[in-house]
């Protein structure tokens, strides 16, 4: 049976130094003696990670343009016994999927509550996993690199800066597009951003 830590070192990731420090009052109301990280930026968050360890991650899937779900991925892979735990405004409805394919262990909602929070906490230092499944059928068919590609696109960026995001040719990213074209049985890029109001609400 999993055991719970007793003493964690915790990373941050969110924009919004007062939403870093609720979050890390919350955890230290149970976890007193927990370090606490707070960043504020990808970069800044990735250089944290080759600087110390870290049993517990929280952060918001799609910050920076979704590029968070690519920190979700750098983290897993870098420090493979760090638990993510990922949160979202509820603009993306693909962001609870997409973070447990890139690897993270719970999603929440960001208006969760404190005692929501802890318990998710709580449960992914335990060693389990937390996830609603996600209603939207069609997109279950694509792959994650495939979805991540779709919402980049969501979100006007043109084939190069794709690219350069998920360090990719311009022709693999063609692709990929041409990939999402056959799978949504869509004749232009048109047709395709009308699911774009099925996935994202804002």
């Amino acid at each position: 049976m999993p055991t719970q830590l007793t003493h964690i070192n915790l990373l941050i990731v969110e924009p919004n130094p007062l939403l870093q420090i609720e979050l890390g009052n919350i955890v230290k109301q149970q976890y007193p003696d927990a370090i606490v990280v707070p960043t504020k930026s990808i970069a800044e968050a990735t250089k944290k990670l080759t600087e110390q360890s870290f049993d517990l991650a929280i952060l918001e899937s799609d910050i920076e343009n979704y590029d968070g779900f690519q920190l979700i991925n750098k983290i897993v892979t870098s420090q493979p016994n760090c638990k993510v735990l990922c949160y979202s405004n509820g603009n993306c409805k693909l962001a609870p999927s997409l973070s447990q394919e890139f690897g993270a262990k719970g999603f929440i909602s960001k208006h969760s509550t404190a005692n929501e929070i802890m318990s998710a906490v709580n449960c992914l230092l335990a060693g389990f996993m937390l996830f609603k499944p996600d209603d939207l059928q069609d997109m279950r068919k694509l792959s994650k690199r495939e979805k991540l590609v779709f919402l980049y696109l969501s979100k006007g960026l043109t084939n190069k800066q794709i690219s350069a995001k998920l360090f990719l040719s311009e022709k693999t990213i063609s692709t990929y597009k041409v990939r999402l074209l056959k799978k949504f049985n869509s004749q232009s890029f048109v047709a395709l951003m009308n699911y774009k109001q099925a996935v994202l609400t804002a």
